[in-house]
């Protein structure tokens, strides 16, 4: 049986030129999510900014659990509007990627701590929606780097974790977890003795998926 591989999807399906919060896509997020407490809690932009500040060190960069939890506003009416943007805007394109996933063909699933709107146009935006078996958000409260967000992919597809490769850019999110499981992992990226396997970009993951 071949096995199942694991993609995260911001920084391994795509490249980012700078960490998540310096990226052009980090602070739109941001500036929406502070316009989406502004209008919500009908305060000024200072306002919300100190109350988004407030909320992303309280919960730990968790900002929808943060928001549902202390002022009771829907994660998924913040997802809808928050993470509403066309990723043409903040993407590179690749024309190789559909036929590198094409050419790959292990069980392919994403693992992502972004919700299920940015997940899909992200997608559909490389041509990607029929690649991948299921899709895996940040929308639930278990979220990467919780290792119990690999282990319901585990229980889903009832493998071992021996099965499962997990394939991302951060150390902290897609190598540590998955190890922690028995997972075998592959680093998108700067090398890193911590990961199995390191690629310096995502084209190359044909060739370590025939080695494995």
């Amino acid at each position: 049986m071949k096995p199942i591989l694991i993609f995260d999807l911001d920084g391994t399906i795509y490249p980012l030129s700078q960490p998540w919060a310096q990226s052009p896509l980090g602070k739109a997020i941001r500036e929406n999510s502070i316009a989406f407490l502004s209008n919500q809690l009908k305060i000024p932009q200072k306002k919300a900014n100190e109350a988004y500040e407030t909320v992303n060190q309280k919960y730990q960069g968790e900002i929808s659990i943060g928001i549902e939890k202390k002022y009771g506003i829907s994660r998924h009416a913040f997802f809808e509007k928050v993470w509403n943007i066309e990723p043409k805007q903040f993407l590179p394109p690749n024309a190789n990627l559909q036929n590198l996933f094409k050419a790959i063909p292990n069980k392919k699933i994403i693992l992502t701590a972004a919700p299920l709107i940015w997940a899909e146009r992200v997608l559909a935006f490389y041509q990607l929606q029929d690649a991948f078996s299921s899709v895996y958000t940040g929308e639930p409260d278990i979220r990467k780097p919780n290792a119990q967000a690999f282990g319901q992919i585990i229980s889903n597809e009832n493998v071992s974790a021996k099965a499962l490769i997990s394939i991302g850019d951060q150390i902290e999110t897609d190598i540590i977890p998955a190890k922690k499981l028995g997972m075998k992992t592959v680093l998108v990226g700067k090398p890193n003795p911590m990961a199995d396997y390191c690629i310096s970009r995502i084209e190359e993951i044909e060739k370590v998926v025939q080695i494995l």
